[in-house]
């Protein structure tokens, strides 16, 4: 973890100290084989990754949040021709907006206020190395602008500098938006074509059930207090509540689950029950009941469907992919379905916008914009 002082104000990056050495005790923590995975639906996906890991061209990863689009990424770095060099992650969300061009490019010293020295830049720290930009679609336009030059030029020049120099990094960029998001407006359209030229879609753990026990006593194993010993039993019944869970955190939230049981079951625990994930499923859905359906008055499916929609984002606090998960959709289906009920919206207010009384009796099939 990097820290700068701006100033007084403190700029957290997420780079991690270990990647970003030539050590290959951190590497060797990254490999494909350190995947844990027993789904039909991942081997084509880490194929791909594979075969992508050798090449230098960019690479867009789509997931859901908690898929392990991070963990994809640095398993392409450790294999791939720049194994040797940095891997430096910066999750795009959390960078400042008015900070993003000194963060990824560098500012020299008085370029703003705050600025008492030189700063090298992500681009920089990454030279001849990986840069993987996750939450790419969380970057604002005037950003993607000045992203797309420099993936065009290989050239950045720091905030306040007048100099411009050659760097050679590897672009690797992740997202939990979909690509029709992607394709929609998220991301500048010739922005998303520099970045896709490789696309890597990781499934959602509920479309790669196989994956669940695996993957469960793999973080039992971490979690267990007293250290490594006997393997938890997961009972039929526990595994069966697994295996019918949606997981909209994919595989953070069972890594969750698993962690909390762990600190809670006694240290001399056998066996995980049906009742002990229970309990932990009944906690998650009581913590995001809001909402009611609406009043029979309003019992017409297009009603229905609105309020399923606003009541799944706003358990999922906004998060698209939770809701999507929540209502058994995927996220392009929940995608359109906003799309739909922002143009149905719209077009119910147009006709009270319009002041012209030799517009007022006309409907809707006869309204014409001004």
């Amino acid at each position: 973890m990097l820290r700068k002082d701006f100033g007084g104000a403190l700029a957290v990056l997420d780079v991690d100290e270990d990647m970003t050495t030539a050590s290959g005790l951190a590497r060797d923590l990254c490999q494909f084989d350190q995947i844990i995975t027993a789904s039909a639906a991942m081997r084509p996906v880490l194929d791909l990754a594979r075969a992508a890991a050798d090449g230098t061209t960019p690479v867009l990863i789509l997931g859901e949040t908690g898929t392990g689009k991070e963990m994809l990424a640095r398993a392409m770095h450790a294999t791939g021709p720049r194994r040797t060099r940095s891997f430096v992650p910066v999750n795009c969300a959390a960078l400042p907006h008015d900070l993003i061009e000194s963060e990824l490019y560098g500012h020299r010293r008085g370029a703003f206020s705050g600025a008492q020295t030189d700063h090298s830049g992500l681009f920089t720290f990454a030279h001849r190395g990986t840069l993987l930009l996750d939450e790419i679609g969380e970057l604002p336009a005037g950003a993607q602008a000045k992203l797309l030059r420099v993936l065009q030029s290989g050239e950045i020049r720091p905030v306040g500098g007048l100099e411009s120099r050659m760097v050679d990094v590897r672009i690797l960029a992740a997202t939990n938006r979909s690509l029709a998001e992607l394709q929609h407006g998220v991301l500048r359209q010739d922005l998303f074509y520099r970045l896709s030229v490789v696309i890597i879609e990781i499934p959602p753990l509920r479309e790669r059930r196989d994956d669940v026990l695996p993957l469960f006593e793999h973080f039992l194993a971490r979690y267990r207090r007293g250290g490594a010993g006997l393997l938890w039993r997961v009972e039929p019944d526990a595994l069966d509540l697994l295996l019918k869970h949606p997981f909209p955190g994919n595989v953070r939230e069972l890594e969750n689950l698993a962690q909390f049981l762990c600190t809670m079951l006694p240290a001399h625990t056998e066996s995980v029950r049906a009742q002990d994930v229970l309990g932990w499923l009944h906690r998650q859905a009581a913590s995001g009941l809001v909402g009611s359906p609406p009043g029979l008055e309003s019992l017409n499916l297009q009603a229905l469907e609105e309020w399923a929609v606003r009541t799944a984002l706003e358990r999922a606090g906004g998060n698209k992919s939770y809701a999507a998960a929540m209502l058994g959709v995927s996220r392009d289906t929940l995608y359109r379905k906003l799309v739909e009920t922002k143009r149905r919206r719209t077009a119910v207010r147009r006709p009270r916008d319009i002041a012209s009384p030799t517009r007022a009796g006309a409907g809707c099939d006869g309204y014409q914009p001004a």
